[in-house]
């Protein structure tokens, strides 16, 4: 369903129209030609633009930025300030080239046009050779005195995960990234973030970092392509209704250590915060989030911790007798696993992980009871076991 009546203005308002002309926000998108829809038929070419030849070349904005306000419902007026003034932003963009053909279908001159299939705005944060973060104002950010604009992750990573040499690093920040919906699902954004990898390696860039709303799908995509959660927050962003996401890749030797202990730190307190602050994750949130933790988090079961939880699954010993040890069981067998069939842990991980309550599990469920709802465990620890 679409808007078409404006709300707060009248209908062809001269402000609105000025804003969204001078903005780009009513940029049209470009319909590809048809063997560039093709993956098999077109040559991808990766460029970066600075912003004098965007200025320069007033079509080639409108059209990358085209793509941008199509892909994201965030997209704001100050967005083309910021890519046009901002030194740190870096626009990088994939092209698909378009060869004129004959009849037959063979190419018969060179490339005729290049058409914008994905764009990404990246911003460098952290210290580079030309900018060191001074310890003073590190200090000042680390007691919470001051906050240094255009330097979201190393801020968060040092005031809310608490890693002091957070701002020692370099890092190359993914703020948007956009497919021309056109050729969407066709593997192209995990191509264009292998590009934009060795871009931001060539940069000196220690890490490349992302942040959005912790959806499954979006998180399944940066998990896909080797990024790993550093912070899943805990509020809810208010525009898009989740809890945002912080993932890194690591593009060095010295990051891959510290992302080590970036990433078993998160998973050490995960599974306790899934009580309280994650409790509201939704259930196949959480099943992909403990799919990716190291098994090196997992405790080690003890002899006990496999006879009770042999004991639970056989039906001789009660839920509450056996629900640590369940727990721990859990943990291990969803570390590093494919996740085939979803339906033997969302009950799982609801009840025993998120410890949601028996009411509320047997209504997400359709369980008509207590007694039903503990068969249940039973037969799927049995089922996985």
């Amino acid at each position: 369903m679409h808007v078409n009546e404006p709300i707060r203005r009248r209908v062809n308002d001269p402000l609105e129209r000025l804003v969204f002309e001078s903005c780009l926000l009513n940029a049209e998108l470009t319909t590809l030609p048809e063997d560039v829809k093709r993956s098999q038929e077109r040559t991808l070419v990766f460029k970066q633009f600075s912003a004098t030849e965007l200025v320069a070349d007033e079509n080639l904005l409108k059209e990358i930025f085209s793509v941008l306000v199509t892909a994201h419902y965030q997209t704001k007026p100050s967005d083309v300030k910021m890519l046009l003034d901002n030194e740190q932003v870096k626009l990088v963009c994939l092209f698909a080239n378009h060869y004129k053909k004959s009849d037959e279908g063979t190419i018969t001159e060179g490339v005729l046009s290049q058409h914008v299939v994905a764009v990404a705005l990246l911003i460098v944060e952290g210290s580079t050779c030309d900018n060191m973060i001074e310890a003073p104002l590190i200090n000042a950010v680390n007691h919470g005195k001051k906050r240094l604009k255009n330097h979201f992750v190393p801020q968060s990573l040092l005031t809310q995960c608490g890693i002091e040499r957070a701002f020692t690093y370099h890092y190359m920040r993914v703020m948007r990234i956009a497919v021309h919906p056109q050729v969407q699902q066709q593997g192209l954004g995990s191509y264009f973030l292998s590009k934009i990898s060795e871009f931001s390696t060539a940069q000196g860039a220690d890490f490349l970092a992302s942040s959005f709303g912790a959806t499954k799908s979006l998180l399944s995509f940066w998990l896909k392509n080797d990024f790993r959660i550093a912070r899943i927050g805990f509020t809810q962003d208010k525009a898009s209704g989740e809890q945002s996401s912080l993932v890194l890749k690591a593009l060095t030797t010295s990051g891959e250590a510290e992302l080590t202990g970036i990433v078993n730190e998160f998973y050490r307190s995960f599974d306790y915060l899934l009580t309280e602050e994650y409790k509201q994750l939704a259930v196949d949130l959480v099943l992909l989030i403990l799919s990716d933790c190291p098994l090196n988090e997992c405790s080690i079961l003890s002899a006990r911790d496999k006879a009770n939880i042999v004991a639970f699954a056989e039906g001789y010993r009660q839920y509450s007798s056996c629900v640590f040890s369940l727990h721990l069981w859990l943990k291990q067998q969803l570390s590093g696993i494919s996740i085939l069939d979803e339906s033997n842990y969302m009950v799982l991980i609801s009840r025993i992980m998120q410890k949601h309550s028996v009411i509320d599990v047997c209504n997400t469920y359709g369980i008509t009871g207590k007694r039903e709802l503990e068969q249940l465990l039973r037969s799927k620890v049995r089922q996985l076991l």
